[in-house]
Order: structure tokens, then sequence, then C-alpha cells
């Protein structure tokens, strides 16, 4: 899977962080197909999207 930065994408990260600081996941929609990244709050690696939604793990 190839990472790379997408402004969309950063805005989401922004608002995620300020609802939960620790961890989170992204639920991705590319060319179709769902696919979950787990990642730290301080890594600002992202990928292509469609379509996004944040999803937070609340432990």
């Amino acid at each position: 899977m190839y990472f790379y930065r997408t402004s969309k994408i950063m805005n989401l990260r922004k608002r995620c962080l300020v609802l939960h600081e620790k961890r989170f996941i992204y639920n991705f929609i590319i060319v179709g197909k769902l696919v979950k990244v787990y990642e730290r709050c301080s890594i600002y690696n992202t990928i292509e999207i469609v379509e996004a939604s944040c999803v937070f793990v609340l432990d």
C-alpha cells in the first residue's frame, strides 16, 4: 500500500485529534474497497481516498 499526504485527510485528522488524543481508526474507501488503516495520532502518513470517516478506539 502506498502512503502519502492529502489535504482532505489531514483536515479529517485534525478533527479527530480534537475529539480523541490517543488513537483512532480511519475507514477509507479506495476505488470501491474499504480499507482500515490503524495509525497513531503523531504519524502523518495518509492514503489516497474517495471517502473517509473516523472511528474512535476508546480504550
